[in-house]
């Protein structure tokens, strides 16, 4: 319950979205973790535009030669085990969602 009441604090603008991408124990590990939220702004592989998507920036000073991030989305039951796939993204894929 504590982790649902910092998500409404932290992302309070789309918390009804983000509750359902969210099962406790990602929750968990996505509160003590360095990942922030975001949407899809293009198709990347069989996720489409507007999937929400938690990300790690891979090299916090931009640098050109290793543009991409690790991403995590939600997939389609009984694709996974855990029900999260793990992608790699562009800077240019995905827009941050500030609260």
């Amino acid at each position: 319950m504590e982790n649902k009441k910092w998500l409404k604090r932290k992302y309070s603008n789309t918390y009804e979205e983000l509750i359902n991408f969210f099962d406790d124990k990602f929750l968990q590990e996505f509160r003590n973790s360095k990942y922030k939220m975001g949407k899809l702004v293009e198709n990347v592989g069989d996720y489409s535009k507007g999937s929400l998507v938690a990300f790690k920036r891979s090299n916090p000073i931009n640098d050109y030669n290793y543009p991409i991030h690790h991403g995590i989305v939600k997939c389609s039951k009984g694709y996974t085990t855990s029900g999260y796939h793990s992608i790699s993204i562009f800077e240019k894929d995905f827009k941050e969602i500030k609260s």
